[in-house]
């Protein structure tokens, strides 16, 4: 599943896949997870979110040499580590904007992390989580139009110059 498509947004050669929801802190992408037909739950979700680094944090970031997360079945609370991250030009830690429990890893990333550079909305989803106590997601997230508007701001603020996409990438 691509987004190389021509209604997929660009701001300053960065892709904003429709369709995700997006924390612009942080440059990370949610998609929510559909559930089975007869989950309980009016939006026919099962309530788990996949996330990964957005085009705007691969380019920050620079090539993602190390990927570690923690322990899949934790809770975590807002706002406290659930991964560290090492690249080029950066090291940091993965932290979301509501409590979660941690479901699933990525292990081709932690394997070869530089598929977050080539594939960043795709085979280089970085971890599974449930959120936990229910929160309002648009509440915390944005949607890619509201993402893009906060980009085309925001990129010289936070010191982003165009996005640089290395050999092979793919959105």
């Amino acid at each position: 599943m691509g987004f190389n498509r021509p209604d997929t947004p660009v701001v300053r050669n960065c892709y904003i896949p429709p369709g995700l929801l997006y924390e612009t802190r942080t440059h990370l992408w949610f998609r929510r997870e559909p559930g089975p037909k007869d989950a309980v739950g009016s939006d026919g979700e099962d309530g788990l979110l996949t996330l990964g680094l957005s085009d705007m944090a691969q380019t920050a970031a620079g090539k993602i040499l190390h990927f570690t997360p923690k322990t899949v079945g934790r809770v975590f609370l807002a706002n406290k580590p659930v991964a560290l991250l090492e690249a080029a030009k950066w090291l940091g830690v993965l932290r979301l904007p509501f409590d979660v429990r941690l479901e699933a890893v990525n292990l081709d990333v932690v394997e070869n992390p530089f598929l977050v550079n080539r594939f960043p909305y795709t085979r280089g989803w970085v971890l599974r989580v449930a959120p936990m106590g229910r929160p309002r997601l648009e509440d915390h997230l944005l949607t890619a139009d509201q993402a893009m508007d906060v980009y085309g701001l925001r990129f010289e603020e936070w010191g982003l110059t165009d996005c640089v996409h290395c050999l092979g990438f793919e959105t």
